[in-house]
């Protein structure tokens, strides 16, 4: 009985804390963070993962008043990409989304 208890103690305890760390970000001001996804070298109207993640994010971001952008590296390389995601994070994005 004892562990059924402290198993359900325990398990109330993970879900509250959940529910006040979701609370806590849904009344946070717009301007705490921003969203921007770095596609891999093919553009967001791709049919694909890229489009998927792009129109998701920007759907997302528009219903919460999120500020939402996304960059596309000049090339295929892991090079590009690393600068791509570098500079969103330069430009004050806190959430990166990363398709592929």
């Amino acid at each position: 009985m004892k562990k059924v208890l402290l198993a359900f103690c325990s398990t109330l305890l993970v879900f509250v804390t959940l529910v006040f760390s979701l609370s806590a970000l849904s009344q946070s001001n717009a301007d705490a963070f921003k969203v921007a996804m770095i596609t891999d070298f093919a553009d967001v109207n791709d049919a694909s993962f890229n489009q998927a993640c792009f129109e998701g994010g920007k759907e997302w971001a528009a219903k919460n008043n999120i500020e939402f952008n996304y960059y596309k590296p000049s090339d295929a390389s892991f090079a590009e990409r690393v600068k791509s995601l570098n500079l969103a994070v330069d430009r004050g994005y806190k959430v990166v989304l990363c398709p592929g």
